[in-house]
C-alpha cells in the first residue's frame, strides 16, 4: 500500500511541476528585445554544448541570425524574390 501512495505521490509530483514550466519566448520576442537577446547568448557562450537543451538559446539565436540576414541584405526574404526574364535569340524575333 505505501509503494502504491509513494507512486501516485510521484506521478502527481511529477504532473505538477511539469505544469509549472515556463513558455519558452517566440524568436519575435527576442528580435524587438535587444537586451534580452544578449543576456541568454551571453548566457551559453561559455558553454555551448547546453545550447541545445534551452528553446529559449535555441529561439535567440534564431532571432540573431534572422536580425543579422535583415541587415545584410535590407530585409530582403526569399518571399520578396523577383524574378529576372532574360530574353533569348528566338524570342527577340532574330
Amino acid at each position: 500500500m505505501k509503494r502504491i501512495a509513494f507512486a501516485a505521490f510521484v506521478a502527481l509530483a511529477g504532473i505538477t511541476f511539469g505544469a509549472c514550466s515556463k513558455e519558452p519566448k517566440t524568436v519575435e520576442y527576442y528580435k524587438q528585445h535587444e537586451a534580452e537577446r544578449r543576456a541568454v547568448l551571453d548566457k551559453y557562450k561559455d558553454n555551448p554544448g547546453k545550447f541545445r537543451d534551452d528553446p529559449d538559446a535555441i529561439n535567440a539565436l534564431e532571432a540573431e541570425t534572422r536580425l543579422r540576414k535583415e541587415h545584410l541584405y535590407g530585409g530582403w526574404t526569399k518571399k520578396e524574390e523577383t524574378r529576372v526574364v532574360v530574353p533569348t535569340l528566338d524570342k527577340l524575333g532574330k
